[in-house]
């Protein structure tokens, strides 16, 4: 449960933990030994950070940080300023080691920086290490912090290579850059160089809007909406037309929906011309509205040919889940929201906020384009290259969005309508999985009970891919809980045994129900054959091989062998594996062993407390007494 929480809040654009800023902490080496100096430091960005890496980039003396980011920016540069605008008396010096009879980077060495301030000797250690961060690297560049450089002197540098050889380097003053070759003894000043690189401060962040233009890449089919007119009417929205349709969410209270419904009456006639068809779906008898009566006069008073209906709560539900298959977050749809649907049932643009007449006019362009890459490129905000062109959405994506947010009768649908746009081969058809449509639909169906749809969608399934596993094994279970254990047997025999052995299980169990005790028998063998540690399997087919009063059925030495096994494995625990082992001994006429072993299980089921077991052994042990086995 907490996974899927925590994967809800990445959804959203949040952090991993929700809406958690970047944290930055100062050692005050005093009885309070941490203080939260984000602020102040320019550290605490919205970023859901992930990597920090350290360096001195700009080569001043102090170290810079790289961060990486799950959201944008994906990469931070922060340059450090702090000495060079506050504090220039202060110092630092580093080191980069190359090793010679160790590994090259010198990955593991410790060093042990020696100074003196006039007040005795300091020591400050540091290890050079690789992977130092999560996804992340920082230089492999040691840097000492030094603090004020005023009277202070660098008395050496103790080097513990990662091969064990200790090495001592001197010469060394406050500010410099050293090259520590291993063996050599010397610490070889080194010149910083001038980068290439330049890097510009990033453009301020944008203030947080809900107005949105978003084309659409993808051709996602909207799932069909059924509204009630103002007039009373029915009206149902989406699939193939002969126009392009536009769907507004506003209300009577919104001031920017009541321009936009404005904006649309006075191009009724670029609208008409283009074929477009509007449709303007009132909020206003959700719950907490009372502006049916505005809306009601709104819509009586409006010129332009513009069809009035209501949104209930199913019709919001279902735009929201297409807004958020499409983007990612979970925020609710704005007022005013359009949808722009084109002929073919698809959604090309998703507006969020107010649009123009002129907009959505030109935006009608965008069904005819099919080139993925145009499409893309008209989808996006910004200019650069794109490495490669995204994924497309699978309709798909949009069932199990209503299926994640408990719309089970959404995702039925909707299923159905893209079976039916399959079926007569729409637009979009050849991007379809259809088996994985069928499949969705018929674990749906089960999960509301519904088994004889759910059957039918399996089967489906099979006519598309006819090795399925799944499926196949669906139904199998289905044809077993309804009673059709030979119908089940038939998908079983498709299947690896293995894999449907709880099924094969089950199988059997309804054949010895039905007095079919040979072919329930003959499963529990298959079963076996497969997995010979089966207890469940290896109990029920010795009790049938030992008790059953077939005597074509009985098998009191394969009985024994099993029951054997199952009392072993259960290290004489269990007192009905000790009560099959008798009745085996009782078929093969040992009822000496079959007496001592029902003795044994009577003694453990009474320390058990199982008083319904004792008096059912008890019967059986007074018929082994007497030389007769057990046959019921």
């Amino acid at each position: 449960m907490a996974w899927l929480t925590a994967n809800a809040l990445l959804r959203q654009g949040s952090s991993w933990s929700g809406n958690e800023r970047n944290c930055s902490f100062l050692n005050l080496q005093s009885s309070v030994p941490m203080a939260n100096i984000s602020a102040v430091s320019g550290l605490d960005f919205l970023d859901d950070a992930r990597g920090v890496a350290t360096t001195d980039w700009d080569q001043d003396g102090d170290l810079d940080l790289w961060i990486s980011n799950r959201t944008a920016p994906m990469v931070r540069f922060l340059r450090n300023n702090g000495d060079a605008s506050t504090d220039p008396g202060r110092a630092s010096v580093r080191f980069r080691l190359q090793g010679a009879h160790c590994n090259r980077d010198a990955i593991g060495a410790r060093l042990e920086l020696t100074v003196d301030r006039g007040k005795g000797l300091e020591k400050r250690i540091q290890t050079l290490a690789a992977g130092d961060g999560f996804l992340s690297q920082s230089s492999k560049w040691v840097h000492f912090g030094l603090g004020r450089s005023a009277g202070l002197v660098i008395e050496s540098l103790m080097v513990r290579w990662p091969d064990g050889l200790q090495e001592t380097f001197k010469n060394i003053e406050p500010g410099g850059r050293y090259h520590l070759v291993q063996g050599s003894g010397a610490a070889r000043p080194v010149e910083a160089g001038a980068r290439s690189l330049k890097l510009l401060p990033s453009p301020p962040i944008p203030q947080t809007s809900t107005v949105a233009r978003i084309p659409m890449v993808s051709r996602l089919p909207l799932p069909e909406i059924k509204v009630s007119r103002f007039d009373g009417s029915e009206l149902t929205l989406g699939g193939v037309s002969d126009q392009t349709l536009i769907i507004n969410l506003w209300a009577s209270w919104c001031a920017p929906c009541l321009s936009e419904l404005l904006d649309f009456a006075e191009h009724a006639g670029d609208f008409e011309k283009n074929g477009i068809r509007i449709v303007a779906l009132s909020v206003d008898q959700l719950d907490k509205q009372d502006g049916e009566a505005e809306a009601l006069a709104i819509a009586r008073n409006s010129a332009g040919n513009i069809d009035f209906a209501w949104a209930n709560q199913a019709v919001i539900d279902t735009l929201e889940s297409t807004q958020r298959t499409l983007i990612q977050g979970n925020r609710p749809l704005p007022l005013p929201s359009t949808f722009l649907v084109g002929r073919d049932g698809c959604l090309q643009v998703l507006y969020l906020g107010p649009v123009s007449a002129i907009q959505i006019v030109k935006d009608t362009e965008i069904e005819s384009i099919d080139d993925p890459a145009t499409r893309v490129r008209l989808a996006q905000a910004f200019s650069g290259r794109r490495r490669a062109l995204p994924k497309s959405i699978d309709s798909m994506q949009l069932a199990l969005k209503f299926y994640e947010g408990g719309l089970r009768s959404h995702a039925i649908d909707y299923l159905q309508q893209l079976i039916r746009i399959a079926d007569n081969r729409g637009p979009g058809h050849q991007d379809m999985e259809v088996s994985s449509i069928h499949y969705f639909l018929g674990s749906l169906s089960e999960e509301e009970g519904m088994v004889t749809a759910a059957i039918s969608a399996f089967e489906q399934v099979l006519r598309y891919d006819p090795g399925h596993v799944d499926a196949l094994s669906s139904l199998a279970r289905l044809a077993t809980t309804s009673g059709q254990v030979d119908k089940a047997l038939g998908y079983l025999d498709q299947l690896s045994p293995k894999a449907v052995e709880p099924l094969r299980l089950a199988v059997a169990h309804k054949l010895y129900q039905a007095d079919r005790h040979r072919e329930a028998a003959d499963n529990m063998r298959t079963v076996l054959r497969h997995n010979p540690r089966q207890l469940t399997a290896a109990s029920n087919l010795a009790w049938i091989l030992a008790t059953n009063p077939d005597a074509s059925v009985r098998n009191g030495t394969e009985a024994v062998q099993l029951a054997t096994m199952l009392v072993e494995s259960t290290r004489h625990r269990d007192p009905r594996a000790l009560d099959t082992l008798a009745a085996a001994y009782a078929e093969i006429g040992d009822f000496d062993a079959a007496v001592k072993t029902l003795e044994e299980a009577i003694d453990i089921a009474r320390r058990q407390n199982q008083t319904k077991l004792v008096a059912e052994i008890e019967e059986r042990l007074t018929s082994f007494r007497r030389g007769k086995p057990w046959h019921r």
